[in-house]
Order: C-alpha cells, then sequence, then structure tokens
C-alpha cells in the first residue's frame, strides 16, 4: 500500500536525496542564466540519473523514476514551443501550454489502476533590485488555458495535430512553475494564479504566501467522508461489492461513497480515496513530498466510462507516445497505458490516418513516477 510505501525510512531517505539532487541540478543551469527550458531539461536530466527505490519491509512495493525530453530542434526560442490554439467568448487565441508533464502512477501487479498529471508551463522570474523583488509576469490568455482548459488545438511542437478538451476538477491539471535565485522552484495551481493575482498581470513570490499557508492549514484537517452504515462495502470500485449490492439493495447506492478499508479497493493502497490534490508547493522538497506521495495532479482512471477520465487518458498516451518514439525512453510508461483494459482504450486525439509529426520549435519535458505493488516485472 501506498501509505506504507511512504512511512518506510528508505523511501523517505530516497525523497530527501532526490530533492537534493533536483536542486543542485537546477542550481547548476540557473547559475548561467538559461531561460525556463534549460532548467526543465535539468529536471529531466536528474530523473534520468535517478535509481529505484525498494524497501526492505516491504518487497512487493517499490517506485521507479523516469524522464524525458523532446528536443526536437535544439532551439526552443521562447514563444515558439508546444503552442495551441483554442477560443475564448468567440475569440481565439494562440499561447504556449506547457513545458513540463509530470505524471504520478500507481500500479497493482503490472496493470495501471490510477494515474495523476500536471501540466507545468515554467516562468521565471525578473531580476529584481536590493529593494525589491523579482516578479512574474503572466499572460491572462495563457492563464485562462490552464485554468480552465476550453477545447483546443496543437499548432506546433509536441501538441500539433492534436484536438483536446480535457477535465481539470482538480484545479491541478494545469500549473506554473516558478524558478527564483539561486534555483529554486515552486509549484502553484493556475486556478491559485488567478485568485492571486485579482486581476494585475504579474506578481512576486511573496504574493503567494496566504494561499499556499492556507492550503497547508487545510490539509491538516481533511475533508470528513460519510461511510455507508456497514462499513465495508465499496461498490464503486469492487466487483464483488457492486454484485452484492445491486442484487440486495433497493435504494440508488452510486449517491453514497465511503472509504474502503479492504485490500481489494485502491482506496487501501492510496490511504484516502476522496484526497485532493496539493496546489501549491513551495519549493522542490514540497514538490517531491507531493510527487513521490501521489499527491499531485488531476486523477483519472483507465478503462472507465467516464468521457473525462477516457479524454485524459488518450491525450497522455498520445503524448508518452510521441514523446517515447522520438526519445527510446518512457517505453515501461507506454506500455502501461496502452494495456490491461477491460473494454477498448481511448483513442488519442490524433487521427492515426492523417498524424502530423511534431513540428521544429517545440517539445515537452516529461517526469513519471510509477509506484508498483505486487511482484511486477
Amino acid at each position: 500500500m501506498l501509505d506504507v510505501l511512504t512511512t518506510m525510512p528508505e523511501y523517505q531517505d530516497w525523497q530527501w536525496r532526490l530533492a537534493q539532487h533536483l536542486r543542485s541540478s537546477i542550481e547548476e543551469v540557473y547559475a548561467e542564466h538559461a531561460d525556463e527550458v534549460a532548467s526543465v531539461a535539468a529536471l529531466v536530466d536528474a530523473i534520468q540519473r535517478t535509481p529505484s527505490v525498494r524497501c526492505r519491509d516491504a518487497p512487493g512495493l517499490h517506485a521507479d523514476v523516469e524522464g524525458a525530453f523532446l528536443d526536437i530542434d535544439g532551439q526552443f526560442l521562447h514563444g515558439h514551443r508546444s503552442q495551441v490554439r483554442f477560443a475564448i467568448g468567440g475569440e481565439e487565441h494562440q499561447r504556449e501550454l506547457a513545458d513540463l508533464l509530470v505524471l504520478a502512477s500507481y500500479v497493482e501487479g503490472n496493470r495501471l489502476r490510477w494515474q495523476r498529471a500536471c501540466l507545468i508551463q515554467a516562468k521565471r522570474g525578473s531580476v529584481g533590485s536590493a529593494r525589491s523583488a523579482g516578479r512574474f509576469g503572466i499572460d491572462e490568455w495563457q492563464l485562462s488555458l490552464l485554468d480552465g482548459f476550453p477545447p483546443f488545438v496543437g499548432v506546433s511542437g509536441i501538441f500539433k495535430g492534436g484536438h483536446f478538451h480535457l477535465r481539470n476538477r482538480s484545479g491541478m491539471l494545469g500549473a506554473y512553475g516558478l524558478l527564483t535565485a539561486p534555483g529554486c522552484l515552486s509549484l502553484v495551481s493556475a486556478r491559485v494564479m488567478r485568485q492571486i493575482l485579482g486581476g494585475r498581470k504579474s506578481l512576486t513570490s511573496k504574493d503567494l504566501i496566504p494561499a499556499i499557508v492556507s492550503e497547508a492549514s487545510s490539509q491538516r484537517a481533511p475533508a470528513p467522508v460519510h461511510p455507508w452504515p456497514w462499513g465495508f462495502l465499496d461498490p464503486e470500485h469492487c466487483p464483488e461489492c457492486r454484485e452484492f449490492v445491486e442484487c440486495c439493495l433497493p435504494f440508488p447506492w452510486r449517491h453514497h461513497r465511503h472509504p474502503h478499508p479492504w485490500p481489494h479497493a485502491d482506496v487501501a493502497v492510496h490511504g484516502n480515496e476522496t484526497a485532493e490534490s496539493v496546489l501549491s508547493c513551495i519549493g522542490l522538497d514540497e514538490f517531491v513530498q507531493a510527487w513521490s506521495g501521489l499527491r499531485l495532479g488531476e486523477k483519472w482512471r483507465p478503462g472507465v466510462g467516464v468521457m473525462s477520465d477516457r479524454s485524459l487518458h488518450g491525450a497522455i498516451a498520445g503524448l508518452i507516445s510521441r514523446v517515447s518514439s522520438g526519445t527510446g525512453q518512457l517505453s515501461r510508461l507506454q506500455g502501461l497505458l496502452s494495456e490491461g483494459f477491460d473494454n477498448e482504450p481511448p483513442q488519442p486525439p490524433w487521427d492515426d490516418d492523417i498524424e502530423e509529426s511534431p513540428s521544429p520549435g517545440g517539445g515537452l519535458g516529461v517526469l513519471s513516477l510509477v509506484v508498483t505493488s505486487g511482484p511486477g516485472e
């Protein structure tokens, strides 16, 4: 179970080393006054050199990380990568979508059970003076894209030729990665960013503090879950429970949910089925804690009839396929996204008959964490 893994000393030491490794990698490129893409590439490179972690007292549990960076033309001039087109209020706009896709997957016996995804647009702050902090300029329409995710079409880069309509129920499918000296990275949800800006076009790091402190307080007191009267039935996730309930109970059970203590439900795996994604991370330590605890990004499940889950699955599978074919990496993740379904997996947002290759001037970095329960491979 994931809650068991995250309490293991080996895992906690691995998290600490990973945060240190990521920090030193960003600091090295940041000191050279590199742009956002170079910092993203440094994160990917650090992940590529990070070993897996296994715990002595929980041999069936382990975590593996992978990184890939699809650098199509080696240029990456700011403003010319991963562009998409979308309409808001009848007016069309074209903006960058993301520099980095962060994925956290839970696998049980080589089968993907659920995954979290977060698309991150990196921003390097302007250099401040001795009396003022550096500022981050936020484009209004890019913010609307990362917050509301209206239907959009890929124009250039890794998204070229795709048609997307993605769900952002958690508020953390789209986020900003704010880079500050000497190479620190903080994350904030685009939805939270909109509220902080309040109509302004820029902000400083200190403007984020009230929202981040407020979220930290709310995380200490999770919302209560109303249990079933019997306490051990979970028909929403367990086939045996569902068969029993549908045969024996006349009332609409689908309106009820509860935390399930039995190992066949992934409630036990995650520790708390109703846990929401974090909406902010101050620094790389918090980022690593949230990512490696599978608490970062929009959560979706494969093989379900929910159209928005299938849309997310198709988009992520298509992006990973493109990155994998271009880099020769992420092969296991690509396999997890395409195998083990009771019905037909959703199609990627690119039509196979008219698929366009990613165009010069755009790419995407991917960070993938896979937590496996069971013997695995």
